[in-house]
């Protein structure tokens, strides 16, 4: 659990440097959000000279309100959520090291992240209402990697510790409970698993990704 505290503090840090808000008009569309996350890439705490740094996924409407966000990875493969709100971008959530946003579930607004390193891992259900991320229910297991598939996300490898909430503030729980916790939150909706190709940040990519201008193939990586 030590490795889950630094993470954590690192991410809290790592928010609040890197907290941008570009505001725009009073209209929200997903024009004006497209265009703004275009700005936020192309900012010089974002975009780094080799673009190795940060590489981003095509904009995905998480919680299916008509306004797509757009998900960003630093050097750490730390996920970063932007979203389009009130007219400005803003940072709604940053995960935790080596982890990745794996599955979504527009309907019900709830998205999955897996991360870990070190033979310690953790997945965290977690609920956009467009606005804020809240962290429902998690797990922590130590072992070997396991890659998360079906619904529940559950399986019987390790050691394995269920949350409602983050591990870090929430409350032990039950394998039965956390998954009634799932189920009821998902609203028994199928999840969408979440393209693991991201784009290198370059002008390029942000014109064919962010705009769908481009009809080319572009450098991408994955």
């Amino acid at each position: 659990m030590k490795l889950f505290r630094k993470i954590t503090a690192a991410a809290a840090a790592c928010l609040l440097s890197a907290a941008l808000c570009f505001t725009a008009g009073a209209d929200v569309n997903p024009e004006a959000a497209l265009e703004a996350y275009s700005i936020t890439l192309a900012q010089p705490e974002i975009k780094n000279e080799d673009t190795s740094w940060f590489t981003f996924k095509k904009p995905t409407d998480l919680n299916n309100d008509g306004i797509p966000e757009l998900i960003v990875s630093q050097l750490t493969q730390r996920p970063v959520i932007y979203s389009w709100y009130n007219g400005a971008v803003r940072i709604v959530y940053q995960g935790n090291g080596d982890g990745a946003i794996a599955e979504y579930y527009p309907e019900a607004g709830v998205f999955i992240e897996f991360s870990g390193r070190m033979d310690s891992y953790m997945v965290r259900c977690c609920r956009f209402d467009g606005q804020k991320v809240t962290v429902l229910c998690s797990y922590t297991y130590e072992g070997e990697p396991v890659s998360p598939s079906g619904q529940d996300y559950l399986f019987e490898h390790g050691e394995v510790t269920f949350y409602k909430g983050s591990p870090n503030s929430g409350e032990e729980i039950s394998r039965r409970r956390y998954k009634n916790l799932l189920r009821r939150n998902t609203k028994g909706e199928p999840g969408i698993p979440l393209p693991s190709t991201s784009y290198k940040n370059t002008e390029d990519n942000r014109l064919a990704y962010i705009y769908n201008r481009v009809a080319v193939p572009v450098e991408a990586e994955q």
